[in-house]
């Protein structure tokens, strides 16, 4: 089954603008995402503490709403935001252990070089959606993903290019450009769902 790779990309935008727990959920990851515009001081050690302290936390919450937005996607649910909230705390730590394990993984393909990291980031890319969606560890939730895509590189490759062009170019005003960046984000669970 191919994917279409024009339909992919607007119905990441449809999701992302029509359901507002969604979209609520992004406008909040992109508030929080403004304390990465807090510099580290080597002069002030305790407020540099402080900001890498604050860092981790803001970047442990990131991967909780990322879970809430890749189960409302999956699920297609008008349950709410409790129902969404819950399942994302019921997978939380595989959740972000899969988060883990993808930059280390996709991480270590970048040093290597450029190329590796691409052709993993994308033989990758449907791991978050496979934890919600088939209730998978991290380990298999990748070993799953890396099935999933095999056939389908090219596509998923146009999809995440296509939409992160998108959001690097809006990301440079401050709160929009997180939010846009969320239709990748979406478009692994869509993709995932057409290849399921």
């Amino acid at each position: 089954m191919g994917l279409d790779v024009g339909s992919l990309i607007k119905e990441s935008f449809r999701v992302l603008f029509r359901d507002k727990i969604i979209f609520g959920t992004a406008v909040v990851l992109g508030l929080i995402g403004l304390i990465s515009y807090f510099p580290v001081s080597p002069l002030n050690l305790a407020y540099s503490v402080y900001i890498i302290i604050a860092m981790i936390i803001v970047a442990l919450f990131s991967v909780f709403l990322n879970a809430i937005i890749v189960s409302r996607v999956y699920e297609s649910k008008k349950d709410g935001f409790g129902y969404a909230a819950n399942n994302a705390k019921k997978y939380y730590l595989r959740f972000l252990g899969t988060y883990i394990l993808l930059g280390v993984i996709v991480g270590l393909g970048f040093i290597a070089f450029v190329i590796p990291g691409v052709y993993l980031a994308v033989r990758l890319f449907l791991a978050p959606a496979t934890v919600i969606a088939e209730k998978k560890g991290p380990f298999d939730a990748l070993k799953r993903s890396w099935e999933m895509t095999r056939g389908n590189w090219w596509s998923i490759f146009a999809v995440a290019l296509v939409l992160s062009i998108i959001a690097f170019f809006i990301g440079l005003i401050p709160v929009i450009g997180t939010i846009i960046g969320m239709t990748v984000l979406i478009s692994s669970v869509l993709i995932y769902k057409k290849l399921k």
